[in-house]
């Protein structure tokens, strides 16, 4: 392809790339689909690594994407993959474990929101040890956006909730997930909902029973957003995270139920902002 040749020669330090268009402009039948080898032959044009790459609508990647991508681990910072269908959670994890410089990822469909990680692949545990695999990230990765499903909520009436395996699987794989996230400790934004797609039920609670306390530790937290999850946070919960969470100013989805109001009274007497929506 010419404009691979000319990036590798013209444009030896471009550092930065976007592959695709907007799912408006797909809408608008102004640009098709980028199919996996292209998306994985533009990854290829940079000498020297890419250190942002943005992944919209109209990208179709695939299994050559991924291993062009992979290229890019050692040096990534950014990755925006905001793709029009599900990949499988084991990339988006991969993508987490393998770039010791990432400080921003974010994983969602643009056009529908059904873009998810299962919880049993976020957790990432060695199944040698039972332990949870060290991410190169953990030290650098300051805004995730993705949102975690799958987890078995017994706790809710509802046809959509995912059936516990076994008693107490749900509360299991919550615990989990908190001790992995709990190791992002320069977290200053985490997004695990936002306004795309259907209300989830099979989602954290984020309550301290289910073990949000495993995430004291994210001492930088800004931003956190919680939109269109069936989360169980109260005042106590909203009280244990303006004393854990020194920085935290914005909190994005509580305005559902009797348990949010009483929640968002109390965090709006103490100076922080409540949004329905992001």
């Amino acid at each position: 392809m010419r404009i691979l040749r000319a990036m590798s020669v013209n444009m030896p330090k471009l550092k930065e790339i976007i592959i695709g268009v907007t799912y408006i402009a797909r809408a608008q039948n102004l640009h098709g689909v980028m199919e996996d080898d292209v998306v994985a032959a533009l990854l290829s044009g940079s000498r020297h690594g890419w250190k942002t790459i943005q992944m919209k609508s109209t990208a179709r990647p695939g299994q050559k994407t991924m291993d062009a991508l992979a290229m890019h681990y050692s040096g990534l910072e950014e990755a925006y993959i905001h793709v029009n269908y599900c990949l499988p959670s084991h990339v988006v994890v991969q993508v987490l474990r393998s770039c010791p410089h990432l400080h921003t990822l974010t994983y969602f469909n643009s056009s529908s929101g059904s873009s998810v990680v299962e919880g049993k692949a976020f957790i990432d545990l060695d199944p040698n040890t039972g332990l949870l695999k060290p991410w190169l990230c953990e030290g650098s990765l300051k805004r995730l956006r993705v949102k975690i499903a799958g987890i078995p909520r017994p706790d809710l009436e509802w046809e959509r909730v995912v059936a516990e395996e076994y008693l107490g699987q749900g509360l299991e794989i919550q615990s989990q997930v908190y001790d992995r996230v709990g190791r992002l400790t320069n977290l200053e934004m985490l997004r695990l909902g936002d306004g795309y797609g259907a209300f989830r039920y099979d989602c954290l609670e984020m309550s301290l029973e289910s073990g949000l306390d495993k995430l004291s530790g994210l001492k930088s937290l800004d931003h956190l957003s919680i939109e269109k999850l069936a989360t169980k946070i109260g005042t106590q919960e909203v009280q244990w995270m303006v004393k854990n969470w020194p920085k935290l100013r914005y909190i994005f989805g509580l305005d559902r139920n009797e348990l949010d109001y009483e929640a968002v009274g109390w965090l709006r007497e103490n100076r922080i902002v409540v949004m329905k929506e992001l």
